[in-house]
């Protein structure tokens, strides 16, 4: 099965909403030596519209912090035709958008800035 693993690129902890789905807060990770033990990891399901806390074609995640002050929320589109949802992903997320960018589309991965 095939994951999506989400890194913390700032210098405190980050909460991580997923598709209405909450896990642990995020610790930074090590710019030396990153770990999957340091990333937020999300089953990746072939679905459309994935339910809680699952990785699919269409996602919306949520940023903020462990206060649950929220910082931004993205859209994650997936282009199955282009990207298929069998392969690992990984994901930096930023205090300002995911990737360091509040819109992005690249390999059929569009990353767009959305309304909290």
């Amino acid at each position: 099965m095939a994951n999506a693993y989400f890194l913390n690129g700032t210098q405190s902890q980050l909460l991580l909403v997923l598709n209405n789905g909450v896990k642990p807060p995020l610790a930074p990770f090590s710019v030396d030596n990153p770990t999957v033990d340091e990333a937020v990891v999300y089953d990746i399901v072939q679905a459309t519209n994935p339910g809680a806390s699952q990785f699919g074609a269409r996602n919306r995640l949520q940023v903020s912090n462990p206060a649950g002050d929220i910082n931004y929320a993205v859209s994650i589109v997936i282009d199955t035709n282009i990207t298929p949802l069998t392969a690992d992903l990984q994901f930096i997320v930023f205090a300002d958008g995911v990737l360091g960018r509040q819109d992005i589309s690249f390999n059929g991965i569009t990353i767009t800035q959305i309304q909290t």
